[in-house]
């Protein structure tokens, strides 16, 4: 195996795609985006309202944010095994194709970051139910179970809240408060 490559369960990519966007009009919020940071790579999906990465492996290379070509989101099945290599992407040790510029994806560092440096108190009912159920539905698709699964809300009262899991590391979520729907 080249020890210059990440290779990702078409599990993971397909777990992560609840929380993208369906039909919108921003198209890059209908895909799951490949983030390289720091030597390690993520995948990250959001609609708007609720945000997930989680850290899928590690690769030496250019921080920068990418998206799967055009069609494969809707093909990927979850025996599927994704290879990337220097900024190319192979599907089932099928021939390598480039990846798609990702840079009008949201800044998810600068999202998270707002969310540490807040520290007010809210309430739970201030989520909205159906964007809560996003994590629980991603969790269940990793084959966490029990409280492994539940998902942890950290409130800043009208900021964005972060989400974590007690069994599942490497996983950074966001999620918008209710009044934010309102607007």
């Amino acid at each position: 195996m080249n020890t210059n490559q990440v290779r990702i369960k078409g599990s993971d990519i397909l777990a992560i795609k609840c929380f993208a966007s369906v039909n919108d009009i921003r198209v890059y919020l209908n895909d799951v985006a490949i983030m390289f940071e720091a030597g390690s790579v993520f995948l990250a999906a959001t609609d708007g309202l609720v945000l997930g990465k989680i850290k899928v492996g590690e690769l030496e290379c250019e921080p920068k944010v990418c998206f799967l070509p055009f069609g494969w989101l809707k093909s990927i099945k979850e025996t599927d095994s994704i290879v990337i290599t220097d900024g190319f992407i192979s599907l089932n040790e099928s021939n390598p194709v480039e990846l798609l510029d990702g840079s009008k994806f949201p800044d998810i560092g600068r999202i998270l970051h707002s969310c540490i440096t807040k520290n007010d108190e809210a309430r739970v009912s201030d989520l909205h139910p159906m964007q809560t159920v996003k994590f629980y539905k991603f969790a269940t698709m990793l084959g966490f179970k029990n409280d492994a699964a539940i998902p942890i809300f950290h409130t800043n009262g009208d900021e964005p809240a972060l989400v974590w899991f007690r069994g599942i590391r490497d996983f950074q979520g966001v999620i918008m408060p209710l009044y934010y729907l309102r607007k």
